[in-house]
């Protein structure tokens, strides 16, 4: 499936990021979701060495921008985890004051397939951020 997840909460997820100029393909890993969290809108990661907080949206083909959705998912060696999916082609990250204007061109943006975390205190949900 070319959606970037599938399935609903008594359910797998099946994650797949098909090939795109935004990230590395994925095909066909599967969790079991616990619950479906609001919407993210910055997270901290790892990039080229720098340690941050970006801005992050999901991708879908020929660069149309979706909400980040995360999930609460069982995992073998801690029990729980968060799944940060994007759209069918991953997730884009940006560092910037505010918002960013999203753009797959823009060398200072990158991606990823999706991301795996222990717990939420790196994720900023929608909800927290004022207008």
């Amino acid at each position: 499936m070319a959606s970037g997840v599938a399935g609903d909460m008594s359910s797998e997820l099946f994650i797949t990021v098909d090939p795109n100029p935004n990230c590395e393909a994925v095909d066909g890993m599967v969790y079991h979701a616990l619950a479906v969290l609001p919407p993210v809108v910055r997270m901290r990661a790892t990039h080229q060495g720098r340690d941050a907080l970006w801005w992050v949206t999901g991708v879908e083909p020929n660069g149309q921008w979706r909400p980040v959705r995360a999930y609460k998912i069982t995992d073998s060696g801690s029990g729980v985890a968060y799944l940060i999916a994007g759209g069918a082609w991953g997730l884009r990250f940006a560092l910037s004051d505010t918002p960013p204007r999203w753009d797959l061109a823009d060398p200072t943006q990158w991606g990823e397939p999706y991301k795996i975390y222990g717990d939420t205190q790196h994720l900023v949900f929608e909800r927290e951020v004022s207008p």
